[in-house]
């Protein structure tokens, strides 16, 4: 049976779409989902600018509100934010494991500016390496 990962962040326009893509591009059989507290009313653009340059698609990814998968059960619960850990508890402890990175925001504006995507680039980076050692350790065990 293949393992159901839900990653969860603040509003699901950026950090939690971010590592959700990557973790499907690392292993097509993991059943990943990713939300928000609250959802946004879209995926951040400069997102998919970042996750193109890695050459994964995330145009037809869309925001979801984690109370869509209260009534579902995970292996594995990611929070990405401290304020995503503590607003979802519930999921957490009904999951088979827990995981937690702080990631910060990269950035509130949206404008296509070289500073802002290098941000976006550092957190992208970050993320990629917390999901590469979650996928690793999973594969492990």
């Amino acid at each position: 049976m293949n393992e159901k990962v839900l990653i969860i962040s603040e509003k699901n326009s950026c950090r939690s779409q971010i590592a959700e893509a990557i973790l499907k591009s690392l292993d097509n059989h993991l059943l990943v989902y990713s939300a928000g507290i609250s959802s946004s009313p879209k995926i951040n653009p400069l997102v998919v600018l970042v996750m193109d340059e890695l050459g994964i698609d995330v145009r037809n990814y869309y925001s979801k509100s984690v109370s869509e998968f209260f009534d579902q059960q995970f292996d594995h619960v990611i929070t990405l934010s401290d304020n995503a850990k503590v607003e979802c508890i519930n999921l957490i402890t009904k999951a088979k494991e827990f995981h937690h990175y702080q990631i910060d925001h990269p950035a509130q504006r949206i404008v296509l500016d070289e500073e802002i995507m290098d941000k976006y680039r550092r957190i992208r980076d970050k993320i990629f390496s917390n999901v590469l050692d979650f996928y690793l350790t999973l594969r492990k065990n």
